[in-house]
């Protein structure tokens, strides 16, 4: 794929091709030879050739990784949606972007009326939330807590937290029964 570098060493080959042939376009009529007009041509054209071709192929690599990023986002939706454990998934902020029917249920409410919601308004302590959120400072680091649900509707529920931060903007909390609640 055209990296970054390599995108800019493009560029720059481009800028200088575009200065040679501005700098001969720039010379009085009768100072420029045929030989020096066709040789900045030809450069230009090599460029541009050289550079069709590296797009062309980046453009390809680029069209194939969209559809790799969609299909694991399709499996990941998959996986998410098949998990025995009431798993969401929210912002740092805890606004849920993502939840499985089993958490869904958990919090008495359906999936798509709980996107974009705070998880933090279920929660019975909500400092206490917000207190998970701030000890996720870096990815892969993981709290783990009882907390107290209270779902819409229903009696509060009491469950051990794992929760993860899988990167800067994402974090994913897993809801496991607490005995005391048996």
């Amino acid at each position: 794929m055209l990296a970054g570098g390599c995108l800019v060493n493009l560029l720059d080959a481009w800028k200088g091709r575009l200065r040679a042939a501005q700098a001969v376009l720039d010379m009085p009529p009768g100072k420029v030879s045929d030989r020096v007009v066709r040789k900045t041509l030809a450069s230009v054209v090599d460029t541009l050739r050289t550079s069709i071709d590296r797009l062309e192929t980046s453009a390809r690599e680029l069209t194939s990784l969209r559809a790799s990023a969609k299909a694991l986002e399709r499996q990941s939706e998959l996986l998410l949606r098949s998990l025995p454990t009431p798993s969401i998934t929210t912002s740092r902020a805890g606004d849920i972007v993502a939840i499985n029917p089993k958490a869904a249920s958990l919090l008495n409410t359906s999936a798509r009326h709980l996107i974009g919601k705070s998880l933090l308004l279920f929660l019975e302590d909500r400092d206490a939330g917000f207190a998970i959120l701030r000890e996720l400072r870096e990815p892969e680091a993981t709290v783990r807590r009882p907390i107290t649900l209270r779902p819409r509707e229903r009696a509060r529920r009491h469950v051990l937290s794992c929760v993860t931060c899988l990167d800067e903007d994402t974090v994913q909390w897993f809801l496991f029964p607490d005995s005391r609640d048996a």
